[in-house]
């Protein structure tokens, strides 16, 4: 096991306070999985509670450090000329009884209770992902760039008529939302 050096020791032992000193054995060598309990327990003591770590990412709560949850709404951009995205979202067949139908995102609604439901490898269809969507510069995408999210949000028929929608679509680091799909109809309240 690869020890540490009595002068790394002496820098890790001024960050503690005295009693986490105590904890430490009297021996100038101290093993690498001690420093990182220490470590852990200096980040630890940096944030509050609801706060997220800038070194690990993960979120600090009353039971722990945990991965933080995902934004949970998403507004859908409003146009700003021709240049603009128009997301546009198929209807699924079991959802249109084998009609292809089409709807458009409305603009400038929210896309609420966003749920991650894969990523990575765990999308069914991700080399199909992948070959068909190239970066701007050309490059393939990575399968650990994917994820697959589902929410509810507004969609216009052609006949301008809007509707509330559980949304499937996929998202690609970097490159955005892309392949949006009605998976079942909202009833109105």
């Amino acid at each position: 096991m690869r020890l540490l050096t009595a002068d790394t020791i002496i820098r890790v032992k001024q960050l503690l306070p005295l009693p986490r000193r105590r904890e430490l054995t009297g021996d100038t060598r101290i093993r690498l999985s001690q420093i990182a309990d220490l470590e852990g327990w200096v980040e630890d003591q940096k944030y509050e509670i609801g706060q997220i770590s800038t070194k690990t990412g993960l979120l600090k709560t009353a039971n722990g450090w945990v991965v933080p949850p995902s934004k949970t709404s998403w507004s859908v951009p409003r146009s700003l000329g021709a240049v603009a995205k128009v997301y546009t979202a198929k209807v699924d067949t079991a959802v249109s009884k084998g009609k292809s139908e089409t709807y458009t995102l409305k603009e400038g609604s929210k896309v609420k209770d966003i749920e991650l439901i894969a990523k990575g490898h765990g999308i069914k269809n991700v080399s199909r992902l992948m070959k068909k969507y190239k970066r701007p510069n050309g490059s393939t995408t990575n399968a650990t760039d994917w994820t697959k999210r589902k929410g509810i949000g507004t969609v216009v028929g052609k006949d301008g008529k809007e509707k509330q929608a559980e949304l499937h679509w996929y998202e690609c680091q970097g490159m955005g939302k892309m392949e949006f799909k009605v998976k079942k109809w909202k009833e109105e309240k």
